[in-house]
């Protein structure tokens, strides 16, 4: 299989696009959350040069670096959700804009009104719907292995998924 350079040229701007919306951000608000986010998107961008460039064992370091940083910055990622949670009034209705506005002003409603496994299996069928959709729609360019790529990523990631949000509305 052809290596699909396309895809790390648009990752490439993807993941600058976000650094600099985590850095203006960051700047805003003032919290260093952001600025360790948008430094791992310049990981990012690096990484998707250096495999346009062939540089696999480079890029990979630099992957596994963002993955140790990544590790790290677990606890402040979960205070900063546990932050975000808490700005959020529960009695208020719910509404479609409240799935857009703060990502976690919905689903917190929604596991208040209509129960905790309710909003897992909703929050794990909406992320698995948005990344298969999104590997398909790479699929239609690239042929990629459907059982052996697609498939595993997107229920494992949404399993995943589930069990993060499971314990983090489970805190709020």
């Amino acid at each position: 299989m052809e290596i699909p350079y396309e895809l790390f040229y648009f990752s490439a701007i993807f993941f600058a696009v976000i650094a600099v919306v985590a850095f203006v951000r960051a700047y805003r608000d003032k919290k260093r959350f952001f600025y360790i986010g948008g430094g791992l998107c310049l990981l990012g961008v690096v990484w998707s040069i250096l495999l346009v460039l062939d540089q696999v064992s480079l890029a990979g370091l630099f992957w596994v670096v963002a993955m140790i940083i990544s590790i790290v910055m677990l606890p402040e990622l979960i205070r900063f959700g546990s932050d975000q949670m808490r700005e959020v009034d529960i009695t208020s209705p719910l509404r479609a804009a409240d799935f857009f506005s703060n990502r976690y002003s919905g689903w917190l409603k929604l596991a208040y009104k209509r129960g905790l496994g309710v909003a897992v299996i909703l929050y794990s069928m909406q992320f698995a719907a948005i990344v298969g959709t999104m590997l398909l729609a790479v699929n239609l360019f690239y042929d990629l292995p459907v059982a052996e790529f697609i498939l595993p990523f997107v229920f494992g990631g949404a399993i995943t998924n589930a069990i993060i949000f499971y314990i983090q509305f489970k805190r709020a």
